[in-house]
């Protein structure tokens, strides 16, 4: 008898296996389908650009933003939560602001605040005083005359431009083909438990400086954008870190006209330019919180395991911030709609994590990291460490998926590489084991939650959208990110559904 029920064990198993990849065939079809023909994704990237955008990190902007993907997620049925996460700065944001040429002719110059500078006091006219803002001893040589000035960053420096829209075969197969550095893994652990103690950007040089242009009452600061035609690099990633925020007025002005304003200087024609500028603090701590958006899992035994989705929701406060990364919280916030949709009940739960601070190193996820996965070290876990199986990234634009990282993950890697079959007529053919870094995987990857990045085509990504004032939604492509939103709706689906967790890293 025992032999009969062996036997038919047996010639059940393959069946069973069979029907279950042919359901989530079936499934993988249905999520296409919705989101190809039925896609939301690039209204929602509109709503996040448009309306509730920029959003930097403490701002009133932000937890507006925040508020409105509340509302939107808790409509699809999600069950959402604002955690609260540890920000030091005050928040800040710029009200009105003006660069004009105003001798020998007139002429706007393209300009913008740094975040967490100070306001001008009413509008100030001067022929720049060029100097290395940033040398205490370049400045001290002019002490006594810098009273209500306007100083010219000497320094203007290239930046050069990355065309290329899209990954071409050689440099995937590079990254492919590319043997994981324990060292870097161990570096990048490393980076995370000391960012967990205290904050290696903070700049003690720039803090004196700013003290010294604060006491010599600066009128302002014009500091040259390292981007050409007229582009400006927006962020600023030390100047929150100092101690008491700092007063004086610093504007990014465009490479251009800082060429133009040196030479003008140098033939002595003495160029008069006139600077206002108007910015708000406020000190409000409840503006801080990530967005934590749950599907909860249906499985008795699986559903307090979680798979973790997730993309930085603060922003820089020069344009509507479309590729960075609006477009990844619009990818991720498609997916659950698709999900939702199609009434699909996933074994695990699915926990969108959009997080603040990412701009300023990973104050946000970090802090979700001390309050869920961690306790006193980077490898002293919390029960949830265990429970979650999988973080997966998005934060390059919305150029189309090509590939994932694993982080030095091999078992990882093989998992997941029968998941893009169905997409490869999307050029998504390849899963790489190497490690990538820049964004908040590396929080989740440092302490041993099984990570994958999306690699990403650049396209116009790092040509003029990445931290610039041109950030918008025109220069997104619709196509890529409708697939890139169905990629991360059968990922993420996939990892919910799967009998096992993702196993751990050992190196």
């Amino acid at each position: 008898m025992k032999k009969h029920l062996l036997l038919i064990t047996l010639m059940i198993i393959p069946h069973l296996f069979f029907a279950q990849k042919q359901d989530i065939t079936n499934t993988i079809t249905q999520i296409e389908k919705e989101g190809i023909e039925n896609s939301k994704v690039m209204d929602i990237l509109s709503s996040l650009t448009n309306i509730y955008s920029p959003r930097l990190s403490g701002s009133k902007a932000y937890f507006k933003g925040a508020k409105w993907v509340e509302k939107e997620l808790t409509a699809l049925g999600c069950k959402v939560q604002l955690e609260p996460y540890n920000f030091p700065a005050k928040g800040w944001e710029a009200n009105e602001f003006s660069v004009v040429l105003t001798s020998p002719r007139f002429e706007n110059i393209i300009s913008h605040p740094v975040a967490w500078s100070g306001s001008t006091k009413g509008k100030i006219t001067d022929t720049p005083i060029v100097v290395d803002v940033f040398n205490l001893k370049a400045l001290k040589r002019l002490k006594g005359k810098l009273k209500g000035r306007i100083l010219l960053h000497k320094k203007i420096e290239d930046r050069l431009p990355d065309l290329e829209t899209k990954l071409s075969k050689k440099e995937l197969d590079s990254v492919i083909k590319g043997v994981p550095d324990s060292k870097s893994l161990e570096v990048n652990k490393n980076f995370i438990s000391q960012m967990l103690k205290s904050n290696p950007f903070k700049d003690d040089k720039l803090e004196g400086i700013l003290a010294y242009l604060k006491k010599e009452k600066v009128g302002a600061v014009l500091l040259p954008s390292v981007w050409d035609n007229h582009i400006l690099e927006i962020s600023s990633t030390s100047f929150q870190n100092i101690k008491n925020t700092f007063s004086v007025p610093f504007l990014f002005i465009s490479k251009e006209s800082a060429i133009k304003l040196k030479y003008l200087i140098q033939k002595n024609i003495q160029p008069k330019i006139s600077v206002s500028s108007k910015t708000t603090f406020y000190n409000n701590k409840d503006y801080n919180v990530n967005i934590l958006a749950d599907i909860e899992g249906t499985d008795p035994k699986l559903k307090d395991e979680i798979i973790l989705v997730g993309a930085h929701f603060d922003t820089w406060h020069g344009s509507g911030n479309a590729s960075d990364n609006n477009a990844g919280v619009a990818t991720i916030m498609e997916a659950f709609r698709i999900l939702k949709k199609l009434g699909l009940k996933p074994k695990r739960t699915i926990r969108a994590g959009f997080w603040g601070g990412e701009e300023q190193i990973f104050y946000g996820s970090l802090s979700y990291l001390k309050k869920h996965i961690i306790n006193a070290s980077i490898n002293d876990y919390k029960p949830e460490q265990s429970k979650t199986s999988l973080y997966l990234n998005i934060d390059s634009g919305g150029g189309a998926i090509r590939s994932f990282f694993t982080q030095g993950n091999k078992k990882v890697q093989e998992i997941i590489l029968p998941w893009i079959t169905p997409f490869k007529k999307w050029d998504l053919e390849y899963i790489s084991s190497f490690p990538s870094d820049g964004s908040d995987h590396m929080v989740f990857d440092a302490a041993n939650i099984p990570s994958i990045d999306a690699y990403q085509d650049p396209s116009l990504y790092w040509s003029h959208q990445h931290h610039t004032n041109i950030d918008e939604v025109a220069l997104i492509k619709e196509e890529p990110m409708k697939r890139n939103a169905v990629i991360m709706a059968a990922f993420i689906y996939r990892a919910a559904m799967m009998d096992k967790k993702f196993p751990r890293r050992t190196n």
